[in-house]
Parts: structure tokens; C-alpha cells; sequence
């Protein structure tokens, strides 16, 4: 994890799995507590079910917090999400410096 004044950046690498998945949602959720969220799974070799469902919820939980947040996503994860239908809500960005322009360039929640 990488603390900004305002946000956080979260790098995963290695795969999302049932076997890891809730660790990985609370450590994200965890550091969902600044204005933004950025996820960094480009180093991704895999991600199952369980990952995607992670993605979602970590979606939701943002939504409801009122945290900015953006996935930054390779290949691997990009076609997960594109196959469940999760890509017409999970904001994807196609670099980190889009991401962080995405979650920065807005002014702080209410």
C-alpha cells in the first residue's frame, strides 16, 4: 500500500482466489478511509470467481462510503470482468496515471 495526503494506492500481484479473497477485501476496505482508492492488479496472473466477487464488493463499499476509487486492471482482469458483466460498474482505468487523474481531479466528498 502506498499512502497518499488524501487517498490510497493498493498494488496486488500473484491471484485472487477463494483462498484469499476476504483477506484481500479487508485489506482494501481498510484502506478505503481517504477522499480516494486505487487498485493496482495489473500484476495479476489470475482471479476466479472469488476474486471478481471481491471487486464487487469493494464497489459497493465504496459507493457507500463516498470514496473515489478506480481498478487499474491488465488483460487477466479485464477480460473477468468484461465475461461477468462487471465492467458497467466497476470504474476501470487503463493506467495508474488515469486512475489517479480519475480520482483526484473530482472535489472531496460531502
Amino acid at each position: 500500500m502506498h499512502w497518499g495526503r488524501t487517498g490510497v494506492l493498493v498494488s496486488v500481484a500473484g491471484r485472487i482466489n477463494a483462498a484469499n479473497a476476504d483477506r484481500f477485501i479487508s485489506r482494501v476496505h481498510c484502506a478505503a478511509c481517504g477522499d480516494w482508492l486505487v487498485v493496482d492488479v495489473t500484476a495479476l496472473e489470475s482471479i476466479d470467481n472469488s476474486g471478481i466477487s471481491a471487486l464487487d464488493a469493494i464497489n459497493i463499499r465504496c459507493e457507500r462510503i463516498g470514496v473515489r476509487w478506480a481498478l487499474v486492471a491488465g488483460d487477466v482482469v479485464q477480460h473477468a470482468v468484461r465475461h461477468c458483466g462487471l465492467h458497467t460498474v466497476v470504474p476501470i482505468s487503463a493506467s495508474l496515471t488515469e486512475a489517479l487523474v480519475s480520482v483526484q481531479g473530482h472535489p472531496s466528498r460531502q
